[in-house]
């Protein structure tokens, strides 16, 4: 399938809008909070898991894109509108997913499960990743280890740079195919350790046990992703866990130039206070995200930022905390000195048309 082209105005305003992020900032902000909660529309956007910033495929404006884990082949996308009782989300519409072709050498037709993570590129293209996690009885799932490269179109995507690619069972020597350093070695180690003890929860002889001890050494979790700019200005992707947590710290991951590879390059430990991630995002120089427990908990979310320039092969970083969020906080964006916080929901069973609990979005003003 051939890609559609964005248009020059459009490709001038991504460029704009990506110098806006690389331009940095010196103040650490701190929040006003604002709890009212207000509804992201209902079904089918039950449980939405990912945010990003993007331009409107219909208008050189910028939109709000989210993503739901438990819609394999939509999107969802939401003007901004800055009114006298603040910013708020209008306007929402579907981007069908179903225009991409499948991984290659799979004719089973195109199939992301799991949405948790999106990365904006300067180019205007927007990475989606499958979390790559195993289910709640730690089978691991082929449709979640999916990921590709899209441009928006006003009502359904178009294949970007990279075709969609189906990851391989996860690995250390997959994952880190070059040479690997200390820290590099110390989250192999974890991966491959906390992979066979899900293998073996999984033959576990009932679900309830399976559930039970899939929870005790978390398995690879990927839920967030963000593009940085590198010392030379390109974008450089890096994913946010979820799990495995090292030493009580969450782990940070640079793709390979090569973003047709499920493969890294660099590692950075973030001391989350024991939290995992789950959501990233960049602006002003910073990477902004959500932090959560590995397992599910009623523990309440964080929100933290840290220096982008600070992301390095090796390093061990301490992020500026920002508050406490709600526990079911997922999606983050950063825009017009707010933070748009997204809460996941509860979609009802299958074949029935509302949710159980709506998604939800608080506004958060950004004090500085």
């Amino acid at each position: 399938m051939s890609s559609k082209p964005p248009s020059p105005c459009k490709i001038a305003l991504a460029v704009l809008v990506w110098g806006a992020y690389v331009a940095g900032s010196s103040t650490s902000p701190l929040f006003a909070l604002s709890e009212t909660r207000h509804s992201l529309g209902g079904f089918p956007l039950c449980e939405a898991s990912a945010a990003l910033l993007v331009r409107c495929p219909d208008a050189d404006r910028i939109c709000l894109l989210v993503g739901d884990d438990e819609q394999r082949d939509t999107l969802f996308l939401f003007d901004l509108r800055q009114g006298e009782e603040g910013l708020s989300l209008e306007r929402r519409r579907e981007i069908s997913l179903k225009t991409l072709p499948p991984p290659a050498d799979d004719d089973d037709g195109f199939e992301l499960s799991d949405i948790e993570a999106m990365a904006g590129l300067p180019s205007g293209e927007v990475m989606i990743f499958g979390s790559h996690s195993r289910d709640k009885t730690c089978d691991a799932k082929k449709s979640r280890r999916i990921f590709a490269s899209v441009a928006l179109g006003a009502k359904e995507v178009h294949e970007g740079s990279t075709e969609p690619v189906q990851s391989r069972r996860l690995r250390c020597e997959r994952l880190f195919p070059e040479a690997r350093g200390p820290l590099t070695d110390v989250v192999c180690e974890a991966v491959d350790s906390t992979e066979a003890a899900a293998e073996q929860a999984h033959r576990q002889p009932s679900e309830e046990l399976q559930r039970r001890a899939c929870n005790v050494d978390p398995a690879f979790n990927l839920e967030g992703a963000v593009a940085v700019p590198d010392a030379a200005g390109e974008p450089r992707v890096w994913i946010g866990l979820r799990a495995p947590l090292i030493d009580g710290k969450a782990v940070l991951l640079r793709q390979v130039k090569d973003r047709r590879a499920f493969a890294f390059d660099a590692v950075t430990l973030l001391d989350l206070r024991g939290l995992g991630v789950r959501e990233l995002t960049f602006n002003a120089g910073k990477v902004w995200g959500i932090a959560g427990p590995a397992v599910d908990s009623t523990r309440p979310h964080m929100l933290w930022s840290v220096d982008a320039k600070e992301l390095k092969d090796g390093a061990r970083l301490l992020p500026a905390t920002l508050g406490e969020l709600p526990t079911s906080a997922e999606g983050l964006a950063i825009s017009q000195g707010n933070a748009i916080v997204l809460m996941d929901g509860d979609q009802a069973s299958e074949g029935t048309t509302h949710c159980t609990k709506d998604s939800e979005y608080i506004v958060r003003r950004i004090v500085e």
